[in-house]
Protein backbone atom coordinates (compact mmCIF):
# COMPACT_ATOMS: atom_id res chain seq x y z
CA UNK A 1 0.00 0.00 0.00
CA UNK A 2 1.13 3.45 -0.78
CA UNK A 3 2.34 5.50 2.96
CA UNK A 4 4.92 5.01 5.51
CA UNK A 5 3.53 3.24 8.26
CA UNK A 6 6.61 1.52 10.04
CA UNK A 7 6.84 -2.39 10.80
CA UNK A 8 6.20 -3.00 13.87
CA UNK A 9 8.44 -5.29 15.76
CA UNK A 10 6.31 -6.53 18.88
CA UNK A 11 2.71 -7.86 18.89
CA UNK A 12 0.26 -5.64 20.33
CA UNK A 13 -1.38 -6.11 23.08
CA UNK A 14 -5.05 -5.66 24.46
CA UNK A 15 -6.45 -2.31 23.36
CA UNK A 16 -9.33 -4.56 21.25
CA UNK A 17 -12.27 -2.19 22.64
CA UNK A 18 -9.78 1.09 22.06
CA UNK A 19 -8.99 -0.06 18.95
CA UNK A 20 -12.16 -1.07 17.40
CA UNK A 21 -13.68 2.65 18.73
CA UNK A 22 -11.13 4.54 16.98
CA UNK A 23 -11.73 2.74 14.13
CA UNK A 24 -15.32 3.85 14.23
CA UNK A 25 -14.67 7.17 15.42
CA UNK A 26 -12.05 7.90 12.24
CA UNK A 27 -14.79 6.38 9.86
CA UNK A 28 -16.99 9.24 11.08
CA UNK A 29 -14.46 12.31 11.27
CA UNK A 30 -11.83 13.80 9.44
CA UNK A 31 -9.72 15.07 12.04
CA UNK A 32 -9.54 12.43 15.17
CA UNK A 33 -6.99 13.13 17.92
CA UNK A 34 -6.49 10.60 20.37
CA UNK A 35 -5.25 11.89 23.26
CA UNK A 36 -4.07 11.00 26.92
CA UNK A 37 -0.82 11.23 29.22
CA UNK A 38 2.84 10.47 27.89
CA UNK A 39 3.80 6.61 27.48
CA UNK A 40 0.05 5.21 27.46
CA UNK A 41 0.14 4.03 23.88
CA UNK A 42 -1.20 6.79 21.87
CA UNK A 43 1.17 6.55 19.25
CA UNK A 44 0.98 2.59 19.02
CA UNK A 45 -2.95 2.69 18.70
CA UNK A 46 -2.63 5.29 16.11
CA UNK A 47 -0.44 3.10 13.83
CA UNK A 48 -1.90 -0.26 14.58
CA UNK A 49 -5.48 1.40 13.88
CA UNK A 50 -3.85 3.02 10.54
CA UNK A 51 -2.75 0.22 9.50
CA UNK A 52 -6.06 -1.82 10.10
CA UNK A 53 -7.46 0.81 7.44
CA UNK A 54 -5.30 1.53 5.28
CA UNK A 55 -7.14 0.29 2.50
CA UNK A 56 -9.39 2.41 2.46
CA UNK A 57 -7.15 5.05 1.51
CA UNK A 58 -6.35 5.25 -2.44
CA UNK A 59 -3.13 7.42 -1.97
CA UNK A 60 -1.92 6.01 0.92
CA UNK A 61 -1.53 6.25 4.95
CA UNK A 62 1.36 8.50 5.89
CA UNK A 63 3.41 8.79 9.28
CA UNK A 64 4.92 12.49 10.07
CA UNK A 65 6.82 12.47 13.60
CA UNK A 66 6.61 15.32 14.90
CA UNK A 67 8.44 14.11 18.57
CA UNK A 68 11.68 15.46 17.18
CA UNK A 69 10.68 18.85 16.33
CA UNK A 70 11.23 22.04 18.59
CA UNK A 71 10.41 24.99 16.08
CA UNK A 72 6.92 24.72 14.57
CA UNK A 73 8.23 26.06 11.02
CA UNK A 74 9.49 22.89 11.03
CA UNK A 75 6.18 21.15 10.59
CA UNK A 76 5.53 21.48 6.82
CA UNK A 77 8.91 21.11 5.61
CA UNK A 78 8.47 17.64 7.71
CA UNK A 79 5.46 16.71 5.53
CA UNK A 80 6.58 17.81 2.59
CA UNK A 81 9.46 15.38 3.35
CA UNK A 82 7.16 12.48 3.84
CA UNK A 83 5.42 13.20 0.18
CA UNK A 84 8.64 13.77 -1.24
CA UNK A 85 7.66 17.08 -1.98
CA UNK A 86 10.46 19.23 -3.42
CA UNK A 87 11.05 22.96 -3.78
CA UNK A 88 9.68 24.77 -6.33
CA UNK A 89 10.64 28.17 -7.16
CA UNK A 90 8.28 31.01 -7.11
CA UNK A 91 5.80 28.56 -4.99
CA UNK A 92 5.29 28.48 -1.25
CA UNK A 93 5.55 25.38 0.67
CA UNK A 94 1.93 25.45 2.00
CA UNK A 95 0.67 25.78 -0.99
CA UNK A 96 2.58 22.84 -2.22
CA UNK A 97 1.31 20.92 -0.20
CA UNK A 98 -2.20 22.07 -0.77
CA UNK A 99 -2.26 21.23 -4.38
CA UNK A 100 -0.56 17.89 -3.86
CA UNK A 101 -3.38 16.33 -1.34
CA UNK A 102 -6.10 18.51 -3.35
CA UNK A 103 -8.34 15.52 -5.07
CA UNK A 104 -6.65 12.86 -3.18
CA UNK A 105 -7.61 10.33 -0.92
CA UNK A 106 -5.34 9.90 2.24
CA UNK A 107 -5.21 9.57 6.06
CA UNK A 108 -2.34 11.44 7.23
CA UNK A 109 -1.28 10.90 11.01
CA UNK A 110 0.00 13.76 12.61
CA UNK A 111 1.93 11.87 16.15
CA UNK A 112 3.02 13.61 19.30
CA UNK A 113 1.45 16.86 18.53
CA UNK A 114 1.27 18.33 22.07
CA UNK A 115 4.33 20.97 21.87
CA UNK A 116 3.34 22.41 18.54
CA UNK A 117 -0.53 22.37 19.24
CA UNK A 118 -1.47 25.79 17.96
CA UNK A 119 0.81 25.05 14.48
CA UNK A 120 -0.72 21.19 14.33
CA UNK A 121 -3.93 22.95 14.80
CA UNK A 122 -3.71 25.79 12.00
CA UNK A 123 -2.10 23.68 9.94
CA UNK A 124 -5.03 20.78 9.81
CA UNK A 125 -7.87 23.25 9.70
CA UNK A 126 -6.39 24.43 6.68
CA UNK A 127 -5.71 21.34 5.40
CA UNK A 128 -8.81 19.67 5.66
CA UNK A 129 -10.55 22.72 3.89
CA UNK A 130 -7.81 22.37 0.73
CA UNK A 131 -8.49 18.58 0.44
CA UNK A 132 -11.92 16.92 1.08
CA UNK A 133 -10.60 13.15 0.86
CA UNK A 134 -8.05 14.15 3.33
CA UNK A 135 -8.61 12.51 6.76
CA UNK A 136 -6.09 13.28 9.87
CA UNK A 137 -5.72 11.12 12.77
CA UNK A 138 -3.24 12.82 15.56
CA UNK A 139 -1.95 12.02 18.62
CA UNK A 140 -1.44 14.33 21.51
CA UNK A 141 -1.39 15.23 25.07
CA UNK A 142 -4.44 17.46 23.94
CA UNK A 143 -6.97 18.09 21.36
CA UNK A 144 -6.18 20.25 18.49
CA UNK A 145 -9.18 22.72 19.34
CA UNK A 146 -9.81 22.61 15.53
CA UNK A 147 -13.59 23.14 14.53
CA UNK A 148 -15.12 19.39 13.57
CA UNK A 149 -12.23 17.43 15.20
CA UNK A 150 -13.13 14.94 17.23
CA UNK A 151 -11.06 13.51 20.18
CA UNK A 152 -10.73 9.92 21.89
CA UNK A 153 -9.00 10.26 25.30
CA UNK A 154 -6.87 6.63 25.70
CA UNK A 155 -7.48 5.21 29.18
CA UNK A 156 -4.27 3.35 30.58
CA UNK A 157 -3.78 -0.06 29.84
CA UNK A 158 -5.89 -2.05 32.47
CA UNK A 159 -4.41 -3.29 36.01
CA UNK A 160 -4.76 -6.15 38.39
CA UNK A 161 -7.02 -5.57 41.59
CA UNK A 162 -5.57 -6.49 44.98
CA UNK A 163 -7.47 -9.34 45.27
CA UNK A 164 -5.62 -10.94 42.14
CA UNK A 165 -2.89 -12.72 44.07
CA UNK A 166 -1.83 -15.67 41.37
CA UNK A 167 0.04 -15.44 38.66
CA UNK A 168 -3.04 -16.94 36.26
CA UNK A 169 -5.55 -14.13 37.87
CA UNK A 170 -2.87 -11.58 36.98
CA UNK A 171 -2.50 -12.25 33.27
CA UNK A 172 -5.89 -11.15 32.68
CA UNK A 173 -4.77 -7.77 32.40
CA UNK A 174 -3.24 -6.25 29.10
CA UNK A 175 -0.42 -3.66 30.79
CA UNK A 176 0.56 -7.51 32.81
CA UNK A 177 0.68 -9.19 29.42
CA UNK A 178 2.51 -6.16 27.57
CA UNK A 179 4.76 -6.35 30.47
CA UNK A 180 5.70 -10.21 30.52
CA UNK A 181 6.23 -9.64 26.94
CA UNK A 182 8.81 -6.95 27.11
CA UNK A 183 10.60 -9.22 29.73
CA UNK A 184 10.53 -12.38 28.13
CA UNK A 185 12.18 -10.09 25.08
CA UNK A 186 15.20 -8.74 27.20
CA UNK A 187 15.71 -12.57 29.42
CA UNK A 188 13.97 -15.12 27.18
CA UNK A 189 13.82 -17.53 30.50
CA UNK A 190 11.11 -15.08 32.33
CA UNK A 191 8.46 -16.73 33.59
CA UNK A 192 5.55 -15.14 35.92
CA UNK A 193 4.90 -16.49 39.57
CA UNK A 194 3.09 -16.49 42.09
CA UNK A 195 6.00 -15.53 44.28
CA UNK A 196 6.41 -12.32 41.87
Amino acid sequence: FPGNLPVQLTPFVGRERELARVRELLAQTRLLTVTGPGGTGKTRLTLQAAAAVQTDYHHGVWLVELAPLTDPAHILPAIAGVFALSPQPGVPPATALDDYVRGKRLLLILDNCEHLLAACAELAARLLVMAPGLKILASSREGLGVPGETTYHLPTLSLPEAADATAAAVTRYDAVTLFVQRAQAARPDFALTDRD
